[in-house]
């Protein structure tokens, strides 16, 4: 009898051991962590990126700014330290709007630039004059294949400007005709010339100063004011 007792009494321990250690590794793999490796496999790198300001652009990257300000899109230069990015929300008829480079990332070899446009609430009080919001940045370490959206989601397009198409006369200044546009005298013949930030354009500039003047003619059949300068 107590032979069977103490067959039966060691069963019963062998049992409770092995449910406990069966709970005890159950409860170890339950807790493990299960670590996937990404499947895309794709290589982000931020790119550290500085604004610079007009002022530091060499003359003809300022001239073209000037043109590609008038509307939304985006132009890149290369220079000996990497890229000079220009990106532009277009001609703004009030003031309030503001555009901000949040980002460069190369993501397997192109370039990708978040921007942040804004524009001032409906009850705004805003100054009531024309404006070209617009950034400007140097980085280097990437690709010139670029994709810039802003946090809409919407892309910007390239905009290049068309220097064959320019052309220069040399003439005498007369005066403004009005805010955006001014008049010259070349040979015998006036010449009007327009632009929407003419006030910046003939800083300086006096009735009878002989000037050389840069143009384009647009699509409306008329003479856009790229830059007059004063001839000695």
């Amino acid at each position: 009898m107590k032979i069977r007792k103490l067959i039966i009494g060691s069963f019963m321990m062998f049992l409770i051991g092995s449910m406990i250690f069966t709970g005890c590794a159950k409860k170890i793999v339950e807790e493990e962590p299960i670590v996937e490796e990404p499947s895309n496999g794709i290589t982000v790198n931020i790119v550290e990126f500085e604004i610079i300001g007009f002022d530091t652009l060499s003359g003809d990257i300022q001239n073209e700014v000037d043109q590609l300000k008038l509307e939304r899109g985006y132009n890149y230069w290369e220079s000996d330290d990497g890229y000079i990015l220009f990106i532009a929300s277009g001609l703004k008829a009030t003031g309030g709007f503001g555009i901000e480079v949040l980002s460069v990332e190369d993501n397997e070899g192109k370039t990708v630039v978040s921007v942040s446009e804004t524009s001032p609430d409906p009850d705004a009080m805003v100054t009531q004059a024309i404006e070209y919001p617009y950034a400007l940045i140097r980085f280097e370490g990437t690709t010139d294949d670029f994709s810039i959206m802003n946090q809409d989601g919407e892309a910007f397009d390239r905009k290049e400007v068309d220097l064959s198409a320019q052309e220069t006369v040399v003439g005498i200044y007369v005066g403004q005709i009005d805010n955006n546009s001014i008049e010259v005298t070349v040979g015998e013949d006036f010449m009007v010339f327009r632009n929407y930030i003419m006030g910046e354009l003939i800083s300086g500039i006096e009735s009878g100063d002989a000037v050389k003047v840069t143009y384009q003619l647009t699509e409306e059949e008329q003479y856009q004011l790229i830059r007059i300068e004063v001839l000695e």
